[in-house]
């Protein structure tokens, strides 16, 4: 009985020091990010507010019938607008942010998790609706790409079967597959960032082609900062069509970079690597009511050595390899 209370502690410890590791490396990697991201845009922002501030004050020179008052009424009225999603250029005389082509690309990023923040609710029905609306859409976006994610490794696997047929006698399965994997992860990267970039440098009126590649690699990671969003300026063209293909363009997009993802977690190496994260599976937690103490001789030794199931693991790469190769799975 002591024994097994020694191998369960050293069990713990040893999940416990993962754990803090990982919570020390999450908040080291927050603060650099927030002192990098303060060194960076902090000259910006002082930048910007003082051109502001110079702005305002020749305009109130320049314009003496106009008090600083009424001009600050003006400008609280245009912020307050601006934050509900009404565009104030040209005496507001902008597109409409409601109408069905707006309204489905905002249901897009919405039900996609993207949520560019641009456009909200401004009614408390619709926002009543909205949550309703996420509620059944996110599980819903998460089982179509699921299903897309599966038909797209189906043709995928047909490229794998094909360097295995082509080369299987030259190359081992892991180079193979590495190949594969280059190849999948540089086509799609193609087709959903570098490719649409260019189009929307194009298309859009006042993006370059970094803020366009920007624009899809914060969208396609969900982030969905909102600071560039497909057809929103004011010249835009055939706006209603553009909105409608950038929703289509965000499904699939994020498809495509599932599938990436899928691949990269298929690697052996990487499920070893995870199983050797975690101190144990589900076949080595011994039940609560003490009735399978069986179950702990598949633990560690007191002394924390790697689990037999994940020397195993590590040991069948070359088969995991083979049949993946040949099964396509």
């Amino acid at each position: 009985m002591p024994e097994l209370v020694e191998k369960e502690t050293c069990f713990i410890n040893r999940r416990t020091a993962r754990l803090l590791v990982i919570i020390v490396v999450y908040i080291m990697f927050l603060v650099v990010g927030a002192i990098i991201f303060c060194a960076i845009e902090g000259p910006q922002e002082r930048q910007t507010g003082q051109r502001l501030r110079d702005f305002r004050a020749g305009f109130l020179e320049k314009n003496t019938c106009v008090e600083e008052e009424e001009l600050e009424e003006l400008i609280l009225e245009i912020v307050y607008a601006t934050h509900r999603g009404v565009a104030v250029q040209r005496n507001v005389t902008g597109p409409p942010n409601w109408s069905f082509a707006p309204a489905l690309f905002f249901a897009g990023t919405t039900i996609t998790t993207i949520g560019y923040g641009h456009v909200r609710p401004l009614s408390d029905g619709g926002k009543v609706f909205c949550l309703v609306y996420c509620t059944i859409g996110i599980p819903l976006s998460l089982l179509l790409f699921g299903m897309l994610v599966s038909r797209m490794n189906t043709v995928s696997y047909r490229g794998l079967d094909m360097l295995h047929k082509r080369f299987g006698g030259k190359a081992d399965p892991g180079t193979m597959r590495m190949v594969h994997f280059v190849i999948l992860a540089s086509v799609c990267c193609t087709m959903v960032i570098f490719l649409p970039a260019m189009i929307f440098s194009l298309v859009e009126v006042d993006w370059h082609y970094f803020d366009a590649l920007y624009y899809c690699m914060i969208s396609l990671t969900t982030v969905g900062l909102g600071d560039y969003v497909p057809g929103e300026h004011i010249k835009q063209k055939q706006r209603d069509l553009y909105k409608i293909c950038s929703t289509i363009y965000l499904v699939f997009g994020l498809s495509v970079m599932l599938l990436v993802l899928d691949n990269a977690s298929r690697f052996p190496e990487f499920r070893a690597y995870m199983s050797s994260l975690s101190c144990f599976d589900d076949q080595t937690i011994p039940k609560a009511n003490g009735k399978s103490p069986e179950l702990l001789h598949q633990e560690e030794p007191l002394d924390c050595e790697p689990l037999e199931e994940d020397i195993q693991l590590k040991g069948s790469v070359q088969r995991d390899y083979k049949s993946l190769a040949v099964a396509g799975h």
